[in-house]
């Protein structure tokens, strides 16, 4: 979702999904419509107006295990410069893992975790032909992420399965 509405709308959201038994909330800077993060075109709101959504998510949460994931969507439209800084300032409002979308080079990989190294964790998004370079888990690992997510990676293994199946 693209931060889940305004603080109101982010607490309602909070207690709700911690009461429904998850465990996390990824809260973006996404202007809506919300568009892949791999697209160009992307617009984000204030870095003021996504660290009171990210005050307001922990101010909302009961149980101190509850993850607050913070994503930026800057890189893209503002550059990294103001992507990491952006990520220095959710962090600083209380965000247990940063999520700052779409690096376009290995390089930039590394800038992203060698800036938050100890502080926080940095979580990857690998998309099949997407902005970031798609790099093996030991590689990930090796350059300071400590999450990694594939989202469309089974279902592309479906599509592919079922149109051999088709083919036959």
């Amino acid at each position: 979702a693209t931060g889940c509405g305004g603080p109101l709308n982010i607490v309602r959201s909070v207690l709700e999904i911690e009461r429904g038994g998850l465990s996390a909330i990824q809260i973006e800077d996404q202007e809506a419509p919300k568009k892949c993060g791999h697209e160009l075109g992307r617009r984000v709101v204030s870095t003021a107006e996504m660290v009171a959504r990210i005050k307001a998510a922990a101010d909302a949460r009961v149980d101190a295990d509850f993850a607050i994931v913070a994503r930026t969507d800057a890189r893209t439209t503002e550059g990294l410069a103001s992507a990491l800084d952006r990520a220095d300032a959710y962090r600083e409002a209380g965000v247990d893992v940063l999520f700052i979308e779409s690096p376009e080079s290995a390089d930039e990989m590394h800038e992203i975790c060698a800036r938050f190294r100890g502080r926080v964790p940095v979580l990857a998004n690998l998309v099949e032909g997407g902005r970031t370079p798609m790099l093996p888990a030991a590689r990930l690992e090796a350059i300071g992420y400590r999450i990694a997510i594939f989202p469309n990676s089974l279902t592309r293994a479906f599509a592919k399965a079922g149109a051999e199946l088709m083919a036959m």
